[in-house]
């Protein structure tokens, strides 16, 4: 399934400075795909929203300002249930999904500064399920990076959990640390 709608609006105000037009333009678009195989033993869902949103700032018909945010969320989850024996079953999944977040601004000629933001998290976790669907075992993993970064800055955090515990936490506000998470 896919989709997409495209939003406009604007609007100015007369003031002791001059008209002032403000323009907004936010675009979306989403895909999702859905699979189900092997009598539903097997299933596994992509999902992505991608949007973009323009704003613009006009006085006396010159662009004296502009912000755009563009914005990311993927999402992956596969769900795979087998005969676990005695009448147990046993379901394993693993999810992934991320938001990636972009703003950039100009002011006039003056200047131009611009920010990213990732925060992703990648899970993986299997159950022993008894013959009522009774949750007899489980276990799981969940990965989580958050990144931040502008041109002053940069701010890194792993957070990763194996089996419930915090086995990593750690941040960093070095450049070069956040350069290699995102290769």
């Amino acid at each position: 399934m896919e989709g997409q709608v495209i939003i406009r609006f604007s609007g100015w105000v007369s003031s002791s400075a001059g008209n002032v037009t403000t323009s907004v333009r936010h675009k979306i678009k989403f895909k999702s795909h859905v699979e189900v195989e092997e009598k539903g033993e097997v299933k596994s869902v992509e999902m992505e929203m991608k949007a973009r949103t323009s704003l613009r700032i006009e006085k006396e018909h010159a662009v004296v300002g502009r912000v755009v945010v563009e914005t990311e969320t993927p999402l992956n989850l596969v769900t795979v249930s087998s005969n676990g024996g005695g009448g147990l079953r046993i379901r394993k999944t693993k999810l992934s999904h991320e938001m990636m977040e972009a703003r950039s601004s100009t002011e006039g000629k003056v200047g131009e500064w611009g920010s990213t933001i990732t925060d992703r998290q990648d899970s993986e976790g299997s159950v022993l399920l008894g013959e009522d669907g009774e949750v007899v075992w489980g276990t799981g993993d969940t990965k989580s990076t958050y990144k931040f970064r502008d041109e002053k800055k940069c701010y890194l955090r792993t957070v990763n959990m194996v089996g419930g515990k915090v086995e990593e936490d750690e941040e960093s506000a070095s450049c070069s640390a956040a350069a290699v998470v995102s290769s």
